[in-house]
């Protein structure tokens, strides 16, 4: 697997999990202000997928907001949508957060959406990303 790097403007972190190549062609262009350093820690994005028993959205969404540590999750973004579980329509939601590898606090996180919402199981999808701010 090759080296990622963090790319970084006026020593502030703008991107990971970058290629060396996209690097260099960053410095090139802004000598003064761009640096990298090979990336210690790659991001991870987490979706956090269930469904909720029958309620209207802004009532999921606070539950949902109350349910999430501000702490641990400062930034998170939640995606409603409509899904299905053994022939049976529902609302469903998903909570992405993107940020270093923490199965731990996302597994704690799904364990109690699951006991807010109470739902049987929940499906957390863990994905390599390169993700930066703008």
């Amino acid at each position: 697997m090759a080296t990622l790097y963090t790319l970084y403007d006026n020593n502030v972190p703008l991107a990971t999990n970058m290629s060396l190549d996209v690097c260099r062609a960053m410095w090139d262009l802004h000598p003064e202000r761009i640096s990298y350093t090979p990336t210690t820690k790659p991001d991870f994005r987490y979706d956090v997928c269930f469904s909720t028993p029958p309620m209207n959205r802004d009532s999921a969404h606070d539950l949902i907001q109350r349910s999430v540590d501000p702490v641990l999750f400062p930034g998170y973004t939640v995606y409603d949508g409509q899904g299905s579980w053994e022939g049976q329509r529902e609302d469903s939601y998903t909570l992405t957060v993107v940020q270093e590898e923490n199965d731990e606090d996302i597994k704690a996180l799904a364990e109690i959406i699951k006991q807010v919402f109470r739902q049987e199981t929940i499906l957390v999808i863990k994905t390599p990303v390169t993700a930066w701010l703008i």
